[in-house]
């Protein structure tokens, strides 16, 4: 069923956004719109100009943990729910919109109206009416000079231009026109009439009443800043016509048809200055009170409809943060009234996960200490992208293999609509467990795979089954749960299994693999592993060694996961001889064999990743030519010769990357120099494939 937008007045959903009937949920975000951008919205509305659409989701108190619009802090929700509805979009423009036409500081218990509110929001808004002598600085906009407004010209920087901003200071009792607490000892109708007086012997109108449910010409500020202006326009243009200054422009507005100025007497231009000065003030009032009219699209959505929430989210905010079901989640679980956001608990989680590896683990490996956070967060601390979608599906997961572990997993466990439906109650029940099973991964994945790297997992969902199967409570991760999680991961990768249909593969695995955790029941991924290392076009040794004659049809995902399975089965460093590990060391990826025309190491890495075209370029282009070593063996080598630095590499270290003979990397240029290089990798691919296939094997005993 198509969404079609509905028109709403900004009247209407200001006093929704007061009266707490439209609220944000509590994402954490900030308001962030500056001066300028509060200045540009007040423009549009005064000129009618479309300012976007608001996105409402409809619910109750209680769906989720939510703030008033323009406060930073969350709301109680205890008490029965009340229907609500949820601004998904809008938050800058709605908040804005309050402050700017609205009252939201006025209260007679001044100063707390300004207790939990954006800094930003706490000014006052007013309009720039008469114009400056210098008229390029402030134009006449509004027809003061001849008290004749005919609608404001069709020029948004003009506009924004006499809008002002004015900051409004936490003192109680201030002298200042504009400020809530100005002569508050007064009442309403001799303060407003003080206000008005003042704001108009400034030029000014103020703005902030625009909004008010008693607006008033006659007893406003507004309306009296108006009409002060107005008088006093009014009383220099008769003074201007008997003292006979007006201006030709003056005279030509106070004739008419067929009169001249002559044949009027002070007693009809006095009449006809009143009859301009009180249809201004009339036609300008009526101008500023219609604008409570403007008319705002807003896409309203049902509870159900959550997940479309994001799409439309996408369509109506192109370059905006984008709208993500994480945030929903976050603020789902924030109705529990927790201390600490989402966000925050999965962070602190992560940072407190043991460092110490676990025996089980280690197989071979010799690193001791190791931390998770460093791999699923960003340089300023935040969770990463790739690790708030991995999180909802190994939550949505764990929440059914919790409820029925026999029951068949099926890609709809992880689409959207399935997270989005959980309970701040399953949230709260499950969050923990899918934070540990990606650590968890994680660290098998960088200490038994040497998967160095969010971005060196090429395929993203592989994190999936092992996080869901590391997270089940019914299994305590033993060295047969990892030898067989490691069993899996290289069938998986080194055959073309995730190239396609990715979520089919990675649920139908999470199944498979928590049955065989759980039990001692058969491989069942032994035809998979059958195709290790000889998966036509993608890992069978003519596919790897680029023998299709063309560009080669080798894709970069079997690139990286060689790599890394030679560092998993032990690959050292060419210098430094000692093994290399993903987690704690930099690392570069390095061209074994140069090219035979090349004076330095790094003139061949150079022009071996330009030429792949050739057939050179084919050959020494290919995943079989490449391993870890590193950064620091990389610059040193990188001005050396081949023969300069090959005397240091021992054969162990050969032995370690796959290669024989201690003369394998001194290759001659000459007739024979492709046939050498091909011999050399054929050998090197049978080498790593006898070596995988025992790998396998032990693996399974």
């Amino acid at each position: 069923m198509p969404i079609k937008p509905s028109d709403r007045t900004m009247k209407a959903v200001v006093a929704n956004a007061e009266a707490g009937s439209i609220v944000l949920p509590n994402f954490q975000r900030e308001y962030v719109w500056k001066a300028v951008d509060q200045k540009s919205l007040a423009a549009s509305v005064l000129l009618e100009v479309p300012a976007g659409a608001l996105l409402l989701l409809r619910g109750t108190t209680h769906d989720y943990s939510f703030r008033r619009i323009g406060r930073r802090e969350a709301e109680n929700q205890g008490g029965d729910a009340a229907q609500c509805e949820y601004l998904l979009d809008g938050q800058q423009r709605l908040s804005t919109l309050q402050v700017l036409f609205g009252d939201p500081l006025s209260d007679s218990k001044w100063p707390e109206p300004m207790e939990g509110k954006f800094s930003a929001l706490i000014a006052r808004f007013a309009l720039r009416v008469k114009p400056a002598e210098d008229s390029d600085l402030h134009p006449d906009l509004f027809g003061l000079s001849a008290l004749q407004f005919q609608g404001l010209q069709p020029d948004t920087d003009l506009i924004a231009d006499a809008i002002e901003r004015i900051s409004i200071s936490k003192i109680k009792n201030s002298d200042e026109w504009y400020h809530p607490s100005f002569k508050s000892d007064l009442g309403m109708a001799r303060r407003n009439l003080e206000i008005g007086s003042h704001a108009a012997a400034r030029g000014f109108v103020p703005l902030w009443e625009v909004l008010a449910s008693d607006l008033s010409k006659t007893t406003s500020a507004l309306g009296h800043s108006l009409q002060t202006l107005a008088d006093n326009r009014r009383n220099e243009l008769l003074a201007d016509y008997r003292d006979k200054k007006l201006t030709d422009f003056a005279e030509q507005q106070l004739l008419l048809p067929g009169e001249v100025l002559k044949d009027l007497t002070d007693d009809i231009v006095d009449d006809r200055l009143r009859d301009r000065r009180s249809q201004w003030v009339q036609d300008v009032y009526s101008f500023l009170a219609g604008v409570r009219n403007f008319q705002f699209a807003t896409i309203e959505l049902d509870a159900e409809e959550i997940s479309k929430a994001i799409i439309i989210f996408g369509a109506i905010n192109r370059g905006g943060s984008p709208l993500t079901p994480f945030d929903l989640v976050s603020a789902k679980y924030a109705a529990l009234k927790s201390a600490k956001s989402f966000p925050e608990m999965i962070t602190e989680r992560l940072e407190k996960f043991p460092t110490a590896v676990p025996e089980a683990l280690m197989y071979g490996n010799n690193t001791h200490e190791y931390s998770v956070a460093a791999v699923m967060t960003q340089s300023d601390g935040s969770l990463s992208t790739s690790f708030r979608k991995q999180f909802l599906q190994v939550l949505a997961l764990d929440e059914i293999v919790l409820q029925d572990p026999t029951r068949t997993l099926q890609v709809v466990d992880i689409k959207q609509e399935r997270v989005l439906k959980l309970t701040p109650h399953e949230l709260d029940t499950h969050w923990g467990a899918a934070t540990d099973g990606l650590a968890r991964a994680w660290q098998f994945l960088q200490l038994r795979c040497g998967v160095k790297s969010e971005s060196a997992l090429r395929n993203k969902l592989l994190l999936l089954p092992l996080a869901v199967a590391l997270s089940d409570r019914r299994v305590s991760p033993n060295q047969t749960t990892y030898r067989r999680l490691e069993y899996w991961y290289w069938s998986s990768v080194l055959t073309n299994t995730y190239t396609s249909r990715q979520n089919d593969f990675a649920v139908h695995d999470t199944s498979q693999l928590l049955q065989w955790l759980a039990e001692d029941s058969a491989d069942p991924f032994e035809s998979r592993r059958k195709r290790v290392l000889n998966d036509p076009g993608y890992s069978d040794r003519a596919t790897l060694l680029r023998e299709d004659g063309g560009a080669g049809g080798v894709g970069t995902d079997v690139d990286e996961y060689l790599l890394q399975l030679v560092l998993a089965l032990g690959g050292m460093d060419l210098i430094q001889g000692r093994r290399l590990h993903a987690a704690t060391d930099d690392l570069h990826d390095h061209h074994l064999i140069p090219l035979g025309t090349a004076t330095t190491i790094g003139q061949s890495s150079r022009e071996i990743r330009k030429s792949k075209s050739s057939a050179e370029g084919r050959l020494l282009n290919s995943p079989l030519n490449r391993a870890y070593i590193l950064d620091s063996t990389n610059l040193a080598i990188g001005s050396t010769s081949l023969g300069q630095y090959m005397s240091q590499v021992s054969h162990q270290v050969k032995s370690s990357l796959y290669f024989g003979s201690a003369d394998d990397f001194v290759i001659k240029h000459g007739d024979s120099y492709l046939e050498d290089v091909a011999k050399l990798l054929r050998d090197r691919f049978d080498r790593i494939e006898t070596q995988v296939t025992n790998h396998l094997s032990q693996l399974l005993h």
